[in-house]
């Protein structure tokens, strides 16, 4: 027994139940995960926090999976498991593939797909921050990669776990596909019967908006219910959408798709928040500009991370000059106060620099693609301003001339930008 072994080893009965590896009955403590196969759960640094556990003898009065409870170490909205192997792949290949189950990710993980991580044992959490404004589980995916690919069962409970981890994704500026299965099939189902059957699912993934509208149009052949329950069920997808220039592409796709006018689909998107029925609207409003700024400024603490790492190294992997440029040219007057700031968590943005990125042969590459990420999101918000200005001054029937002028130069800058991005993909 598990927790006889740990009064031998002089551990407490309080640290034990502490750890949540016993419970405490009349007749004394017990072992939790009894007569169960274990599946360690580390945090990002892959020291052991918490355990999952599955019944070896299936019955009905006792749960098929057992989950540590939340203790002092394991909170479940900020735990991924397999995250601490996974995290190099992710920032490696620029994209994270989330399952749901154990053995979807072990699977996952022996046929190369490294870049997986599961929801079991955990929680995903609904927001980027906790109420104690600490980063979760969507949150540390997003600072490794803004794509991300839903793996989830091809049922309908795994098509609405799909649905809604990726409603908050979306918010968060995540581009967000769905890996479609054939229905009855989760992932290690498909890698045990033949790897090709999850390597081709992952390259016809769609993007979640496309990918539930065409639910929604095999569900409903009538045109007016389909057209009701895009609006009811898709806008709200969109409007989650933290980029205005993702918005209007997704409302241009959506009325060719429906046969729905541009203009009464950007109708209906300004009366969306009371349609939106769940949990969207409640954790996006949680989020609002806090989060977009949280989100800014764990990519910023990973780029100053990099840069004090790499000042103490004799050999440098980056060229430490153009680096500071860079950053310079993201942050503007505000760089010389971010860094004095930044340097007082300097022992903390190093560790965390080294490992993620130690093992990476590539550095440089990667760096690049972080900071072209980061100037991709201050050019969407620098249009994003300029657009509202720009209605403003029609409104009041004035000439935007130079506004639309200066509009259309920074989406051009930002084409150029995807454009760079995608050719280091």
């Amino acid at each position: 027994r598990l927790y006889t072994y740990l009064r031998e080893k002089k551990w407490s009965d309080v640290m034990i139940e502490k750890a949540g590896l016993a419970k405490k009955s009349e007749k004394g403590f017990y072992d939790r995960f009894r007569g169960r196969i274990m599946f360690p759960i580390n945090d990002s640094s892959g020291r052991v926090i918490a355990f999952s556990g599955r019944t070896l003898k299936e019955s009905e009065n006792v749960p098929k999976y057992l989950n540590s409870p939340e203790t002092p170490l394991f909170d479940k909205s900020r735990v991924l498991y397999g995250l601490d192997r996974a995290k190099a792949e992710i920032r490696k290949r620029n994209f994270a593939i989330l399952v749901e189950g154990q053995f979807d990710l072990i699977l996952s993980h022996q046929h190369g797909f490294i870049n997986t991580v599961a929801t079991s044992g955990t929680a995903l959490s609904d927001d980027v921050l906790g109420d104690d404004m600490r980063v979760t589980n969507l949150g540390l995916l997003q600072r490794l990669s803004s794509n991300l690919m839903l793996g989830f069962d091809g049922d309908k409970a795994g098509f609405s776990a799909a649905l809604r981890g990726a409603k908050i994704a979306l918010s968060l500026g995540m581009d967000v596909k769905v890996v479609k299965l054939p229905k009855g099939l989760d992932p290690a189902d498909a890698l045990r019967q033949d790897p090709k059957i999850w390597t081709e699912a992952l390259k016809g993934a769609e993007h979640v908006i496309l990918f539930h509208t065409n639910v929604l149009r095999e569900r409903l052949p009538d045109d007016r219910l389909f057209a009701r329950a895009v609006v009811k069920e898709v806008l709200p997808l969109v409007k989650g959408l933290q980029s205005e220039v993702e918005r209007t592409h997704f409302i241009r796709t959506l009325g060719g798709r429906t046969g729905i006018s541009e203009d009464a689909l950007v109708q209906d998107l300004k009366k969306v928040a009371s349609l939106a029925p769940d949990v969207l609207n409640e954790s996006i409003g949680q989020a609002g500009d806090v989060t977009k700024k949280a989100v800014e400024k764990d990519q910023l603490d990973k780029l100053f991370g990099i840069l004090f790492w790499q000042e103490e190294q004799k050999a440098p992997l980056v060229d430490l000059v153009r680096y500071r440029q860079d950053l310079a040219e993201i942050l503007g007057g505000e760089y010389d106060a971010r860094e004095t700031a930044e340097r007082e968590r300097k022992d903390e943005l190093v560790f965390e620099a080294e490992m993620i990125y130690r093992e990476n042969d590539d550095i440089e590459n990667q760096i690049a693609e972080l900071i072209g990420r980061m100037k991709l999101r201050r050019k969407e918000m620098i249009c994003e301003k300029l657009r509202h200005e720009i209605q403003k001054f029609e409104f009041e029937k004035k000439d935007p001339g130079e506004l639309l002028a200066e509009y259309h130069k920074q989406l051009q800058e930002i084409e150029s930008i995807k454009k760079t991005l995608l050719e280091r993909e």
